[in-house]
């Protein structure tokens, strides 16, 4: 489990994200870069949210990581750049005005108490018997919602009725770089 990463390795994975688009767009293999430090080696639950002036552009993460950090950005930067089917695949030129935002998960535990739940810091998982789903703050709007208020709209922005059998929460504590 990771705690914390500092700014030069937030900028770091940044480059990696960035890089990696880079060389996609040149038509070129892959940067390949040295995994100086031991996390960067370890597997974690990442999503990556590309955004050009305020608009989601792709949105795609992954809770069971086969690979490590470093390949795991490398892959969902990629799939969330050309491959996120909600979005037109991402243009050359738009990459100047293009915000990367990655969400490390350090840790996902069951929602037993919803004052636990922090609107502002946490994020949402909601796991039903025909969808999941994951929210991070921002990504339901800038709506001044109540905690139960915002968990029914996540249910209503997933598509699980809120009268569903069997319906679980969790808080999601992550590390987010942009």
């Amino acid at each position: 489990m990771i705690s914390e990463i500092g700014e030069d390795d937030k900028k770091f994975l940044m480059k990696v994200a960035k890089d990696t688009l880079i060389s996609k767009f040149l038509n070129e293999d892959l940067p390949s870069f040295y995994r100086f430090k031991k996390f960067y080696q370890e597997k974690f639950p990442i999503f990556i949210k590309l955004k050009i002036n305020d608009n989601v552009r792709g949105y795609i993460g992954i809770l069971e990581p086969k690979k490590d950090l470093i390949e795991t950005i490398q892959d969902l930067v990629i799939k969330t750049a050309f491959d996120d089917l909600r979005f037109e695949p991402l243009k050359k030129e738009e990459f100047e005005n293009l915000k990367i935002e990655i969400f490390i998960i350090k840790n996902i535990s069951p929602l037993k108490n919803i004052e636990d739940f922090k609107i502002e810091t946490n994020g949402l998982f909601i796991k039903s018997e025909n969808a999941t789903s994951i929210f991070f703050p921002g990504d339901l709007g800038t709506f001044d919602l109540n905690k139960s208020e915002y968990i029914k709209f996540a249910l209503l922005k997933s598509g699980i009725p809120e009268n569903s059998k069997n319906i679980e929460y969790y808080i999601v504590e992550f590390i987010k770089i942009e």
